[in-house]
């Protein structure tokens, strides 16, 4: 390895896979001359909120989501696609406690080895295990909408479980390497967490892992969003656009999506489309989807910044990912924050707020998780909730 991919990774092994893992010691000796100590310091601080407010919000919402889901309310495919994500979200609710420990203990870690490779491989499962529950929820809006017939005839329980399994089993292939690659390091009396070993083999596969983790982690996901949402507002287009123009300005947006500017913006449109075939009645009563509108828009504003930085901080040149670096622990702690965003969408998307402050939490919940909305998106006929 030449030089400076050396310089390169002295400074990347000592930043942490989830959060900025770098002592005073590694930091003030790694690109002293570009580092913004300022930048880093203001970023850490900001990011400790989120930490908290993430471990106090969102523990004890996930937990409340999992036991209405899972144990007061009838299994539908809603249900079990909402409690599927509120599992994975409780858990990486409960991961931040890595954070904390180690900012506790001023970057210091004092569990072994053992906990080093455990706590990060909890984060970057439920991180798959999310994305890939919105895309099986996506696939099922995509399915609902297209082909109607088909899905009334065959979406059940056995498919939805079927698919949270294999989204789960995905996750853990997906997610070993990272916790393979882990170890805990000791210098000057503290020793360290680090994402990978110290050699340049270790080096070379983090960097292939990190694409890999961005792939499948977001680019995969949110190409299979977008074309889920472009067919539907390519189907409705024909029967409900009034001038070429409107469908024109929609593929337009699309193409910008899968040039990876603008990812949100597909998704925000689709949902006006599909709200134009339902109609204003049947799209405000319908919360399913105003709830994963919301749910899949705060996924990737939160994880966006958390795979371009990591990127960067990869393979950009030594002042970029020094600055990379600097403004990590807030893009991660973004990241653990969309954790805590979604039981509160489901609140506050699932219906007008005036009703839900009348309602127990509970009753909320229910009716957010209820098959009304997606009963009205297959077609005007009556529609049976698939339940046991």
């Amino acid at each position: 390895m030449d030089s400076s991919n050396s310089s390169k990774m002295n400074q990347i092994y000592t930043t942490d896979d989830y959060h900025d893992n770098v002592s005073d010691y590694f930091y003030k000796d790694v690109c002293q001359d570009c580092f913004n100590v300022k930048l880093r310091n203001s970023m850490t601080e900001i990011s400790l909120v989120f930490y908290y407010l993430t471990l106090i919000l969102g523990v004890p919402v996930n937990a409340f989501v999992v036991y209405v889901a899972g144990l007061k309310m009838k299994r539908t495919v809603n249900t079990v696609g909402f409690l599927n994500l509120a599992i994975a979200d409780l858990l990486c609710c409960l991961s931040t406690l890595y954070y904390v420990t180690k900012s506790t203990f001023n970057d210091h870690w004092p569990y072994g080895s053992t906990m080093c490779k455990i706590l990060p491989f909890i984060m970057v499962i439920t991180m798959f295990a999310s994305v890939f529950t919105l895309n099986l929820i996506s696939l099922d809006r995509f399915v609902q909408v297209m082909t109607p017939v088909w899905a009334q005839n065959h979406r059940s329980l056995f498919i939805a479980r079927l698919s949270c399994a294999a989204a789960w089993i995905l996750a853990s292939i997906l997610s070993l390497p990272f916790m393979m690659l882990r170890e805990t390091y000791t210098e000057n009396n503290k020793t360290y967490c680090l994402p990978y070993q110290r050699d340049d083999d270790s080096y070379k596969l983090y960097g292939r892992l990190s694409i890999i983790r961005f792939v499948f982690g977001f680019l995969v996901p949110l190409i299979c969003i977008t074309t889920c949402y472009g067919f539907i507002a390519r189907k409705l287009g024909r029967s409900h656009f009034h001038s070429g123009r409107a469908f024109r300005i929609m593929l337009s947006i699309i193409r910008f999506v899968f040039g990876f500017l603008v990812p949100l913006i597909c998704i925000i449109t689709c949902y006006g489309f599909i709200a134009r075939k339902l109609g204003r009645s049947h799209f405000h009563s319908g919360r399913a989807f105003r709830i994963m509108f919301a749910v899949i828009m705060a996924f990737f504003l939160c994880w966006l910044p958390y795979h371009i930085l990591r990127l960067i901080i990869m393979y950009g040149e030594k002042s970029s990912s020094s600055v990379a670096l600097a403004v990590n622990p807030l893009a991660v702690s973004l990241a653990y924050f969309n954790s805590c965003l979604n039981p509160i969408l489901y609140v506050f998307m699932g219906q007008d707020f005036k009703s839900n402050v009348k309602l127990s939490l509970r009753r909320v919940f229910e009716r957010v998780f209820s098959e009304e909305g997606t009963q009205a998106s297959r077609s005007t006929q009556p529609q049976h909730t698939h339940s046991v």
